[in-house]
């Protein structure tokens, strides 16, 4: 078995995250809507759209920072920022969101340990999301 590495725990991190945030907005048909834009599609065509941008680690796993995005919106124009902030001002109020954006101003450093706990963590989540 490959060594893991605090890159490599990440990446596994991201790629969960990704999967359990787009099925849990998503319907029992397997599909999900862009928050930003309204575009449905199914889950896996979609993307994790961040309010706060992923690099900042303190929020990059955080389900109040993220929504489903379709790549039009998250990649190609950044995120569309304008309607993701209406929209997310609209669904958690303007408290919500400025604690989101004081939390997103934190430095947070991930161990390895904290990193494993956070997949074991997404893990049950997505089989919660599964079973239900």
């Amino acid at each position: 078995m490959k060594k893991q590495t605090k890159t490599s725990l990440k990446n596994k991190a991201d790629s969960l995250f990704s999967q359990y945030i787009r099925m849990k907005y998503s319907d029992w048909r397997g599909n999900a809507k862009c928050y930003t834009c309204g575009k449905q599609a199914p889950w896996k065509e979609l993307q994790n759209g961040h309010f706060i941008k992923r690099s900042n680690l303190s929020v990059r796993w955080d389900e109040d920072n993220c929504r489903v995005q379709c790549a039009g919106c998250n990649v190609f124009q950044n995120g569309n920022y304008h309607e993701y902030t209406f929209r997310l001002l609209d669904e958690i109020g303007e408290e919500g969101l400025l604690a989101l954006k004081k939390k997103g101003q934190q430095i947070k450093q991930w161990g390895m340990k904290d990193l494993e706990n956070l997949i074991a963590e997404i893990k049950q989540k997505i089989e919660s999301l599964t079973r239900g």
